[in-house]
């Protein structure tokens, strides 16, 4: 959450209002990351405006701590919340579109690994039987493998967005219970590129 904060002041949403109305963050869950940022100096708070609105902006030590906030994330460090892992993406995003990219990668295949995994234990249990332990066992492996590949093709579309030129995810031919797949000579749909405020 503080690196999401630190890439929104430099995007000029630099409010507590701004930060509600724009990116969706109510003030009593981030007032706590917010004073936690002003008091490790990453951020500075002034009365600005006829109305001496509070106004926030990262300091220069907060943007070197956004800036090497992604080097060092492995897949052992990103969160499995979807919504943590896109306010992380988008926040990479705004430090480089290189360093955005290798970590949307990097949430995509932790998506995929978990699934297969997933996808494994399903396969080994079996539904309808007079257990009702193992059938819940396979609705939750089943339906979990589900999300976590739907999160990772959506993911993936992300990045075709935002660069067109890369590669479009390959399907898995060993897609749990469904024996169709698309055909290796589909051609590729040209995608819109997706704005990410960064210039170039």
């Amino acid at each position: 959450m503080e690196a999401f904060i630190l890439a929104l002041l430099g995007r000029r949403i630099n409010s507590m209002y701004l930060l509600a109305i724009r990116a969706g963050l109510s003030p009593g869950s981030i007032r706590l990351v917010i004073q936690r940022l002003e008091r490790n100096r990453l951020i500075r708070r002034d009365l600005k405006g006829k109305r001496n609105k509070r106004v926030m902006e990262a300091t220069g030590r907060g943007r070197r701590v956004l800036a090497a906030a992604f080097t060092g994330m492995t897949e052992d460090t990103l969160s499995w919340d979807l919504e943590s892992s896109l306010r992380a993406l988008w926040s990479a995003l705004q430090v480089s579109k290189e360093i955005g990219l290798r970590l949307l990668d990097r949430i995509a295949s932790q998506r995929k690994e978990r699934a297969a995994d997933l996808e494994l234990i399903a396969t080994r249990l079996s539904p309808g039987t007079n257990d009702p332990i193992v059938d819940y066992r396979f609705m939750r492996a089943f339906c979990k493998a589900l999300q976590l590949r739907a999160e990772a093709k959506a993911i993936e579309e992300i990045g075709a967005r935002i660069e067109p030129t890369r590669l479009q995810p390959e399907v898995n031919a060993t897609e749990p219970y469904s024996p169709q797949t698309l055909a290796n000579d589909e051609p590729r749909q040209v995608r819109p590129p997706l704005k990410t405020g960064l210039g170039g």
